[in-house]
């Protein structure tokens, strides 16, 4: 999702219609002027990442958080719960002790099966983030996405949208059972972020 999103936030903020410093950016950022911090999966390995990411969230403006271990199968629990959980409880607790704003990406894998009980362990991650971000209080709001497809999914593999995979492929793969899915494009994502500003 983020691949697609950076040019939408690149083309907002040179407009001026918003000055906004975020991670997860690249070049199109940078090359604007502004702080872009991206946080990428080996950043965990460095012992003193806490304290790093203090100092990013206390040089930003406010926070985009979209990164996540999104693979639904995965089934190292606590290599999920490190990366979806934990690194987003720390940086909701910076945000807070720094007055920031935090627009979290969640999922519609808290849902579970319209029940309210996710059926993976990324969708109670992604939960538990999203529950601690809430009850922390402060400016935090989580978006729940729902099969969020379109262009930037090269990347994504087996974890691409079905509506990707039916279009390069010709063909979906379906859990059995005949599941039912919503899908919302990248560009009405990029939209409700933008509100949520």
């Amino acid at each position: 999702m983020g691949a697609s999103r950076r040019g939408d936030f690149a083309t907002l903020t040179h407009r001026g219609r918003q000055k906004v410093k975020m991670g997860g950016g690249d070049k199109e950022l940078k090359s604007l002027g502004l702080n872009v911090y991206t946080v990428e999966k080996d950043f965990l390995d460095d012992p003193y990442w806490k304290e790093v990411l203090y100092n990013k969230v206390k040089s930003s403006d406010m926070i985009f958080h979209v990164g996540a271990i999104s693979d639904t199968t995965l089934k190292d629990s606590q290599k999920m719960l490190l990366y979806n959980y934990e690194f987003s409880k720390v940086l909701v607790d910076h945000a807070y002790n720094l007055n920031k704003k935090i627009i979290y990406s969640s999922s519609a894998a808290n849902e579970g099966s319209g029940n309210g009980i996710p059926n993976n362990i990324y969708g109670w991650s992604k939960l538990l983030a999203e529950n601690y971000g809430i009850a922390k209080g402060g400016d935090f709001i989580a978006l729940r996405y729902f099969n969020v497809y379109g262009p930037g999914e090269e990347h994504k593999g087996k974890m691409a949208s079905m509506a990707y995979q039916a279009y390069k492929k010709g063909e979906v793969y379906l859990f059995p059972g005949g599941p039912t899915r919503d899908f919302i494009y990248i560009e009405d994502v990029v939209k409700a972020n933008i509100t949520a500003v």
